[in-house]
């Protein structure tokens, strides 16, 4: 899967910059990442294997603790905080 995802993240690039009466704001398509917020120790474990995965596909993916998302996304809010919780309490 991550292949055709990559391929087809390839695929619109090269449209954009050969075909000028295609813009980029006429499609669904934007080049944006996604945030994956793990509510517990088994979600993470499951990034950890997507994150892997994608890795080998050659797309860029990192996982990343409170400070790390804060400092990239500041507006999640307390969403964070309580998601932590949660896997101090599976931890238990």
């Amino acid at each position: 899967m991550a292949l055709l995802q990559a391929r087809s993240k390839a695929l619109w690039r090269e449209l954009f910059q050969t075909d000028d009466a295609v813009p980029e704001s006429s499609v669904a398509w934007q080049p944006s990442g996604s945030i994956l917020l793990a509510t517990s120790l088994a979600e993470t474990e499951q990034l950890r294997k997507r994150q892997a995965m994608l890795g080998a596909a050659g797309i860029k993916a990192a996982l990343m603790d409170e400070g790390q998302l804060r400092a990239e996304e500041p507006a999640l809010g307390d969403a964070v905080e309580s998601n932590r919780s949660a896997d101090r309490k599976e931890e238990v």
